[in-house]
């Protein structure tokens, strides 16, 4: 497989995987690789693979993109030799050799059954709903159901009631609407929609010792949004979660395969070896992301997949 990897201060802090679709960088909640500084422009960079070699393109950044000590004024061929900055500090380092059956990934078409649309599913979200950020849009309410696609190939489909895995070609309904998943039978030009942050830029405070026991707290500082969570059962998944990404973190994790936390450790960690029924965890994730979404937060920061359930936020604070 071929990565780049994100340094900061000598250590790599977030690893992603390269194919053949254009990868967007940037300070933006709308990047494929969303970083936090702020000599990072909104929409810093761009990489991606073109036969078997690996291009940056600079987009217009404020404070620049630089290849082994040289801005750059236009697309360049980077390889593992090669030193990569963003802004005054960000590096960036390629690990591995293109060649063109590594960086061929999966793609997923969902296709309208009513008229035979089909829609390239460009990120690992894909939004239904009425709302600005939905990828295909339907009447009704902003988020009618979210599309989850996970590095180990699974595909989950979650409304505010359930989710469920999908397999290719299975049908599915959302608001009285009828789709199908498709894999896609050879490699497709660049997406049509932009990519989705593999980690949203949220940040999350966890203890267990607050004011009245376990609590957490929920930020997005650039939309002023704050939520508090002591509901004991819900402060604690999100404690047992968040210390989880902090130690995959420490031990460099890469970003696909961090924070997963199986359904039993989790369950035992809330109830013991008894929980008071067999979907008691189902029950709780759904009436955590109940409150998250009425606070104003996307709920799919949490995510399940089969046996197992995580977050994916930018920044977890545990004590």
């Amino acid at each position: 497989m071929v990565t780049l990897e994100l340094v900061r201060n000598g250590k790599v802090v977030h690893v992603v995987p390269i194919t053949k679709r254009p990868l967007h960088i940037g300070r933006g909640p709308s990047n494929g690789l969303v970083v936090s500084d702020s000599t990072v422009s909104t929409h810093h960079a761009m990489v991606w693979a073109e036969g078997a070699q690996l291009w940056i393109r600079d987009l217009d950044s404020r404070n620049g993109t630089y290849v082994n000590s040289q801005r750059l004024t236009a697309p360049q061929v980077i390889t593992e030799t090669d030193i990569v900055i963003l802004g005054h500090s960000l590096q960036l380092r390629l690990r591995g050799v293109p060649d063109e059956s590594s960086l061929f990934a999966r793609a997923w078409l969902i296709e309208d059954l009513k008229d035979g649309v089909r829609f390239l599913v460009g990120g690992n979200r894909f939004h239904f709903g009425s709302g600005d950020d939905a990828h295909l849009r339907l009447p009704g309410e902003d988020r009618a159901a979210t599309l989850v696609l996970h590095a180990d190939g699974e595909v989950w489909l979650g409304t505010d009631e359930d989710e469920r895995e999908l397999s290719d070609g299975e049908i599915f309904e959302v608001n009285g609407r009828s789709f199908r998943l498709v894999a896609a039978t050879s490699m497709l030009e660049t997406p049509t929609v932009e990519a989705i942050p593999s980690s949203y830029a949220y940040q999350l405070r966890v203890s267990l010792d607050g004011a009245v026991g376990p609590e957490a707290t929920l930020t997005q500082a650039d939309r002023g949004r704050r939520l508090k969570i002591e509901a004991e059962n819900r402060a604690v998944l999100l404690y047992l979660l968040a210390r989880k990404v902090a130690s995959d973190r420490e031990a460099g994790i890469s970003d696909d395969e961090q924070g997963w936390c199986s359904d039993e450790e989790v369950s035992t960690g809330i109830w013991g070896r008894n929980p008071p029924a067999a979907n008691s965890l189902h029950v709780l994730v759904y009436r955590l992301r109940k409150q998250i979404k009425a606070a104003g937060f996307d709920p799919w920061f949490i995510e399940k997949r089969r046996r197992s359930v995580r977050i994916c936020l930018t920044d977890v604070t545990v004590s």
